[in-house]
């Protein structure tokens, strides 16, 4: 009869320190646009400079929808500040309504 042999190898246990990745230092040159973004959305003349941007936007899709037809520019644009009053309107209504449902709730 035959003898096997039991062999067994030992694992090597090498146990390696693992540390996390050093972060980097985040240099002026890392900054995106986001960045830019939140810290000017912040400011106080965010509101003033969007609202003059999105003016000049509008006025200009009509001037190209018009096709320097006059007439027709101002009927899209008075439709256009009719709807924007409208929506205001109904902004400020709920604002208000919210802002009364929670002073009766205190």
């Amino acid at each position: 009869m035959a003898q096997t042999r039991k062999t067994t190898t030992k694992k090597k246990t090498s146990q390696t320190k693992k540390t996390a990745p050093k972060k980097k230092a985040q240099s002026s040159s890392d900054v995106t646009f986001s960045d830019w973004w939140h810290w000017f959305s912040s400011t106080k003349i965010f509101f003033p400079i969007m609202t003059i941007l999105v003016i000049a936007v509008m006025v200009g899709i009509d001037l190209l929808v018009s096709w320097n037809n006059f007439t027709r520019f101002f009927m899209i644009l008075g439709i256009e500040i009719i709807v924007a009053v409208i929506i205001w309107v109904c902004a400020m209504f709920f604002s208000l309504s919210a802002e009364k449902k929670k002073s009766n709730d205190n």
